[in-house]
């Protein structure tokens, strides 16, 4: 029977870092298991919530926030097993799910990343799954999310088939990788700060010749957005640089500029309904940092 090591990474979300780490306790697998939290520097108890209540995992920590990517890598260098579980402190598991996702690795050998159906609080799907991105995808990405959104809100999507399913991505907030996957592809990017690391990884772990699959039957519970509603400014802006990172890195020379071009001419758009008075105007100071990145461009 395969080794299992977990691993949780954390930024300031320490009660939901607990009741992380406390469904792991409650829904075990018997599979020989590891528990490993990163912490990025946390300042709200996060690190002393660890040690007094969960001696038996083991801890991880920075002096400075370096991301998502660079933090969960450190945890990845000292893998013990050949398949390791990612999860998002504020994710909790539910029954089941671990042997669900180990199993599905070990019945299918060409699977390196599978990631499990993920719910809010209230029950409803989250969007943690996806095809390859394409350059107009990219750019009706956010109406595609609030139709989907909105379909989900009124009970319009129904639930999920108990079937695996091949996809080009699925979200790092909860996924199970072969270590394997990881030796052929690499680690996370560590110039993705945050968002689009995931994506980026399981392109390269398709194009290194295995499979990512989506697995509905098993399901983690995503409570969404707890370090990143902390700072919503450094949110918004690390999504689109990490945007404008992973199309420079993967698109070819005409959809780099497009996509610097969408995110300069939504920028321009927010800046002038500030001025107007339709938005919010704390919400400009973000939005010129994000057209200087635009306009600058990334490496």
């Amino acid at each position: 029977m395969n080794g299992l090591d977990i691993i949780v990474t954390s930024y300031n979300t320490r009660e939901r870092l607990a009741a992380c780490l406390e469904s792991l306790r409650r829904y075990p697998t018997a599979r020989p298991t590891r528990v490993i939290v990163t912490d990025n520097a946390s300042t709200d108890g996060s690190v002393e919530l660890v040690r007094e209540r969960f001696p038996e995992v083991e801890l991880l920590t920075s002096d400075v926030n370096r991301g998502f990517g660079a933090a969960t890598n450190r945890a990845l260098r000292r893998l013990e097993h050949e398949t390791a579980l990612l999860l998002n402190a504020d994710a909790e598991l539910t029954a089941g799910c671990l042997d669900a996702l180990c199993d599905h690795l070990d019945q299918y050998p060409q699977t390196g990343i599978v990631g499990p159906r993920q719910i809010g609080a209230d029950g409803r799907p989250q969007i943690t799954c996806g095809d390859q991105p394409t350059l107009p995808g990219e750019l009706l990405r956010a109406w595609r999310h609030r139709r989907l959104r909105a379909a989900v809100g009124a009970g319009l999507v129904s639930a999920p088939a108990e079937s695996p399913l091949p996809i080009a991505w699925v979200s790092g907030s909860a996924l199970m990788l072969r270590r394997e996957a990881l030796r052929r592809a690499g680690l996370f990017d560590e110039n993705f700060f945050l968002y689009f690391e995931d994506i980026d990884l399981c392109l390269r772990v398709r194009r290194a010749g295995f499979e990512v699959d989506y697995l509905p039957r098993a399901t983690v519970i995503h409570h969404g957005g707890a370090s990143a509603a902390q700072c919503p400014d450094e949110a918004e802006f690390e999504y689109r640089r990490s945007q404008l990172r992973f199309w420079a890195k993967h698109g070819d020379r005409l959809a780099r500029w497009l996509v610097r071009g969408y995110v300069a001419c939504r920028s321009l758009a927010v800046l002038a309904a500030c001025r107007l008075g339709w938005r919010a105007r704390d919400r400009a100071a973000v939005q010129r940092r994000v057209l200087r990145q635009a306009w600058k461009g990334v490496a």
